[in-house]
């Protein structure tokens, strides 16, 4: 049976997605466009135009077999990069070695999406983008910066890394 067959045997009226959820195709000639908020206009389109008022941004990452883990993190947003202080061992700093895809959105501090997601790919900044982005997240976070700091230090934590994401470009 060929494919055409089964298409005519078995026409159907939406698509189901591998996580089980339906999905109307698109419809013959129509093109599928990414929406701009007015933020992205202003600014050109710039996919991290959006975050600039967020406190918070959600980094969805993956695990070796695939599975997503969702974490809300702190950011500063600078010539078109995102910074992400993070703990040299933590979780999502090995999975972005293995991996260095990933999606982000504007969250709550819970980590619930509140915007839409920008697929990006991270690496690690280099030392004169770390003083930069590291003033920036002291000069947005404040009191709240000073604080976690005090408490890595009594804790002893000292081996932070300074993660620099991008979005993807499209092709």
């Amino acid at each position: 049976m060929k494919f055409q067959d089964v298409k005519e045997t078995f026409p159907t009226r939406s698509l189901v997605t591998l996580r089980g959820k339906r999905q109307e195709p698109l419809r013959e000639g129509c093109v599928d466009v990414t929406s701009l908020s007015a933020q992205q206009v202003e600014s050109g389109g710039a996919p991290f135009s959006d975050l600039s008022t967020a406190k918070y941004i959600v980094l969805e990452t993956y695990r070796k077999n695939g599975n997503p883990v969702r974490t809300p993190v702190w950011f500063v947003e600078d010539n078109g990069s995102v910074y992400v202080r993070t703990g040299a061992k933590s979780g999502k700093v090995k999975r972005l070695r293995r991996n260095p895809s990933l999606k982000l959105a504007r969250s709550n501090g819970r980590g619930e999406p509140k915007g839409p997601w920008i697929d990006a790919t991270a690496t690690f900044a280099l030392d004169q983008e770390k003083q930069v982005a590291l003033d920036r997240l002291k000069q947005k976070y404040g009191l709240q910066w000073k604080m976690v700091n005090l408490f890595h230090r009594i804790q002893g934590r000292t081996d932070d890394t300074l993660l620099s994401i991008r979005p993807k470009t499209m092709t």
